[in-house]
């Protein structure tokens, strides 16, 4: 079921047709065993606790014109992707809440910026690049036309990535907070605006607290949010998506986070349009 909603205690300015913003909440495992929505649906809940205004812009990014829909039920990634293409072909800025990284790897014709704290990707047969080695933009960016750009790591599955058939550059979370610096380096390839994912284990344990991976390490709110400007002042950002929330639970503070995040993100509209 997919029905149009307010989010937070902000009402809705605009329809999907005439929306600049669109926020898609995909809840595709809505409930804990006690009946307590999780996941995306407790991010959604959680906005009602935060205030919805954004300091660094001076106003409400919701003023903008943001359509929120929130889809759940058997059709929820049906209505998910039918949404995200609609947005896509008619250029929307498009913030996508999911509990897993599905959403992001059916959103093709966009090069990638990925926050994540754990990848299942083998590292050994990657570009991991750190402080210690320099290399050039044309070595460090894939040469295929939509190249990754993996950050924040400081954990993988060895052997559990295959794909070997575009390269990903892999920017480890220790060498992120040395010096941010590295990744915009890695950006300077990148002439089109992206789409962003962050996964939520990128954040240190002590700061987000409920992850579906929890890792020694990690990022903190200012190093994720100043990751997010990076992006959108070197390339731009076409969308983002906010994954990795199943494991939030309702009334947390790891829901509250997440529903900041997606108020964050709004501000960076039209960083999609150079």
């Amino acid at each position: 079921m997919t029905e149009t909603v307010d989010f937070g205690y902000e009402k809705k300015t605009t329809t999907f047709d005439k929306a600049k913003i669109v926020i898609l909440f995909a809840c595709g495992h809505p409930f804990t065993e006690t009946g307590q929505r999780s996941g995306p649906s407790a991010v959604f809940d959680g906005a009602k606790q935060i205030e919805l205004y954004e300091m660094q812009i001076g106003t409400s990014p919701l003023n903008k014109g943001v359509c929120t829909l929130f889809m759940d039920g058997e059709e929820y990634l049906k209505d998910t992707l039918h949404f995200a293409k609609e947005a896509h072909s008619q250029k929307k800025f498009t913030i996508y809440v999911t509990d897993n990284r599905l959403i992001s790897s059916k959103i093709s014709g966009l090069p990638v910026v990925e926050l994540f704290g754990k990848t299942g990707r083998d590292l050994s047969s990657l570009n991991i690049k750190d402080n210690n080695r320099k290399t050039s933009d044309k070595e460090s960016i894939s040469s295929s036309k939509h190249p990754t750009i993996t950050a924040g790591v400081r954990a993988a599955t060895s052997g559990a990535f295959s794909d070997t058939k575009r390269t990903v550059t892999i920017i480890t979370a220790k060498n992120l907070k040395d010096d941010k610096a590295i990744l915009k380096s890695s950006l300077k390839s990148i002439k089109t605006p992206v789409h962003l994912c962050i996964d939520i284990d990128v954040f240190s344990p002590g700061v987000i607290q409920n992850s579906r991976s929890i890792e020694p390490g990690g990022l903190d709110w200012y190093d994720v949010t100043e990751i997010m400007d990076i992006v959108a002042e070197g390339p731009g950002i076409a969308s983002i998506d906010i994954t990795g929330t199943e494991a939030v639970l309702p009334n947390s503070p790891a829901a509250v986070l997440c529903a900041q995040m997606v108020l964050r993100s709004t501000a960076l509209f039209n960083t999609g349009d150079k």
